[in-house]
C-alpha cells in the first residue's frame, strides 16, 4: 500500500477560532495537518500551532496543560472516525497512524490548554491508501518474470504472491527483487550463484524472501550480484563475488546477505552493474569496489577492489550514481553529470579507459538523474526532458536511445516525442523505459521477447506506450530482455 495525497488544494486556516482565548489581544489558531514522509502503510501526520506573535509562543511553552486531539475519518464530516488520539501531558505536534486499509481518509487536529483555551478543529486534509502491485513482461526464461512460469510475455503480467504493497524494486540481469511496505525483501529468477539471497542456489519462478531478518530500505540488482541498504543505513551484498564485487574483503560467493566492509553506516544509494559496485553516502561521498579493468570504479587506477575505495576527484556532493558493465555515471547536487570507464558513452571520445570522473559533454548544468545501461545512458534534466547517448559497436541498432534513429551518439540527444515531464527512467541492456508525471509508461529499443510491453516483438526507436490501460505507474526497471514496474490500483 502507499499514500497518495488528493489533488484538491486545502486552503490555509488563518481565521481566528471562536472559542480560543487570546493573549494581549493576539489570537492563535492551529494549522491544518501536513502529510509528511508518505511511508507505505504507516503515515505520519504532523501539525503545529501557528503563532501570530513571538510573545505568545513563550506562554504556550510554559502551559503545563497543553494538549492535542487528532482524528482520522473516512468522511469529511468525521462521522466515521477510524483512529483518534489525545495527548494530555504535552502539546503533541505529530502522530503516526498505522494499519489503515485501502481507502480515502480525512485528518484534523486541535490544540488546547489552560492558557490557550479550547480551539476548534483545524481544516481537514485528505489522503488515500492505495494498492501498489508489481508487473513484469518480456523474456520469461528461468522464471525471471516472477509470475510462476517461464514463458515469454509481450504485455504486463502480475508477479506472483498476491502482494499489493510493493514499495521499491531492483532488477538484476536474470533476477528480480522487490521491497514491500513491511520492509521485507523478495527475490525470484536465476539463482546459480546465490544472487536471490535465500540461502540456496535454486532458481525461483515466484518471489521468495531474502534471508537475514533485515529491514530493507533500497535494493540494486546487478549482473550476478545484488546490493541492498538496510533501514539503518548499512550496505549488504550477495551473489557472485569474483573480483571482490560484494565488498566484503573476499572473493567468496555468498547465497545470503553479508555486510559491505568499511564501517560506513550512512549509505544513501547503491548501484551494481557487471562486476562493479558503487555507492553514495548521505554526506555526498562516492565509493566503488569490484572489477576495475575499464576504470569503472573511478579511483584513478585499473586495480580491482574487494572493499570500498573513494572515487577520485575530491567531489563531496554526489547525489546519485549508476554503473553498468561498461561505464559509470553520477550526478552531483549542483546538476553536473560525470562519467568514467569505457570512452564511448558520451565522455567526448578522449583517451580510453577513463579512470576518474570527467563531465559529460553538452554544457548542461541542471541534470537531475542518470541511469547507465549497456554502453549507453539515459538522463533527465530538472525540466523533465529526457536525453540519451551511447557509442561503440552498434549500440543503437535496436533504437534504445529513443531518438528515432539507429545512429550511435557520443553526446546527449533528446528522446523524441516532445515529452517534458519524465519522472522515472531505466536503461537496460538493449531496452529503455520511462514514466511520465501522468503515470503513463513508455518503452523503446529491442523487442525480441516482447520486453517493450506493447503486445508485439517489433523493435522501436522511439517511445511506445506499454499496453494494459494502466495510467498510474510509479517506478520501472529495465533488465536484460525484460522489464518490471509498479502500478497503483
Amino acid at each position: 500500500m502507499a499514500i497518495k495525497i488528493n489533488g484538491t488544494e486545502v486552503v490555509d486556516d488563518t481565521r481566528n477560532f471562536i472559542n480560543i482565548e487570546s493573549v494581549n489581544n493576539v489570537a492563535v489558531a492551529p494549522a491544518k495537518p501536513a502529510i509528511i514522509s508518505p511511508i507505505d502503510g504507516s503515515q505520519t501526520l504532523e501539525s503545529s500551532i501557528t503563532f501570530q506573535s513571538t510573545a505568545f509562543e513563550g506562554l504556550v511553552v510554559s502551559d503545563d496543560h497543553a494538549s492535542s486531539d487528532w482524528e482520522v475519518a473516512t468522511d469529511s464530516g468525521f462521522s466515521n472516525i477510524v483512529a483518534s488520539t489525545t495527548d494530555d501531558t504535552s502539546n503533541l505536534t505529530s502522530w503516526t497512524v498505522s494499519g489503515l486499509s485501502v481507502d480515502t481518509y480525512f485528518v484534523r487536529v486541535r490544540h488546547s490548554g489552560a492558557t490557550l483555551g479550547d480551539s476548534e478543529y483545524s481544516d481537514a486534509v485528505s489522503f488515500s491508501i492505495i494498492e501498489q502491485v508489481l508487473y513484469a513482461w518480456g523474456e520469461g526464461q528461468d522464471g525471471r518474470l516472477g509470475y510462476g512460469d517461464d514463458i515469454d510475455v509481450s504485455s504486463p503480467v502480475l508477479v506472483s504472491g498476491g502482494f499489493t504493497d510493493w514499495e521499491s524494486i531492483g532488477g538484476g540481469r536474470l533476477s528480480g527483487f522487490g521491497i514491500r511496505s513491511t520492509k521485507d525483501l523478495y527475490a525470484w529468477g536465476v539463482n546459480n550463484t546465490g544472487q536471490l539471497g535465500d540461502g540456496t542456489t535454486i532458481d525461483r519462478t515466484s518471489p521468495v524472501t531474502v534471508v537475514g531478518n533485515i529491514s530493507w530500505s533500497s535494493i540494486a540488482g546487478g549482473y550476478e550480484h545484488v546490493l541492498g541498504i538496510s533501514s539503518d543505513g548499512i550496505a549488504y551484498a550477495w551473489g557472485t563475488n569474483n573480483t571482490g564485487r560484494l565488498g566484503d574483503g573476499t572473493e567468496i560467493d555468498r547465497s545470503s546477505p553479508v555486510t559491505v566492509i568499511g564501517g560506513i553506516t550512512n549509505w544513501k544509494q547503491l548501484s551494481s552493474g557487471g562486476a562493479v559496485s558503487l555507492g553514495v553516502t548521505t554526506d555526498g561521498l562516492l565509493y566503488g569496489w569490484g572489477r576495475n579493468t575499464l576504470g569503472q570504479i573511478g579511483d584513478g587506477t585499473l586495480t580491482d577492489r574487494s572493499s570500498p575505495v573513494t572515487v577520485a576527484g575530491g567531489i563531496t556532493n554526489w547525489k546519485q550514481v549508476s554503473v553498468s558493465i561498461t561505464h559509470s555515471t553520477a550526478v552531483t547536487s549542483d546538476g553536473l553529470i560525470y562519467g568514467w570507464g569505457r570512452d564511448d558513452v558520451g565522455l567526448g571520445n578522449i583517451a580510453d579507459p577513463i579512470t576518474s570522473p570527467v563531465t559529460v559533454i553538452g554544457g548542461i548544468t541542471d541534470w537531475d538523474r542518470v541511469d547507465a545501461g549497456n554502453a549507453y545512458s539515459l538522463a533527465t534534466r530538472s525540466n523533465g526532458v529526457l536525453y540519451a547517448w551511447g557509442g561503440g559497436g552498434n549500440v543503437n541498432e535496436n533504437g534504445k536511445l529513443g531518438d528515432g534513429t539507429t545512429i550511435n551518439r557520443t553526446s546527449p540527444v533528446t528522446v523524441v516525442g516532445g515529452i517534458t515531464d519524465w519522472i522515472s527512467i531505466s536503461a537496460g541492456v538493449d531496452e529503455s523505459a520511462a514514466i511520465r508525471s501522468n503515470g503513463v509508461l513508455y518503452a523503446w529499443g529491442r523487442n525480441t521477447y516482447g520486453q517493450l510491453g506493447d503486445g508485439t516483438t517489433i523493435d522501436r526507436s522511439s517511445p511506445v506506450t506499454v499496453i494494459g490501460g494502466i495510467t498510474d505507474w510509479s517506478s520501472v526497471v529495465s533488465n536484460q530482455f525484460w522489464i518490471m514496474a509498479i502500478a497503483a490500483e
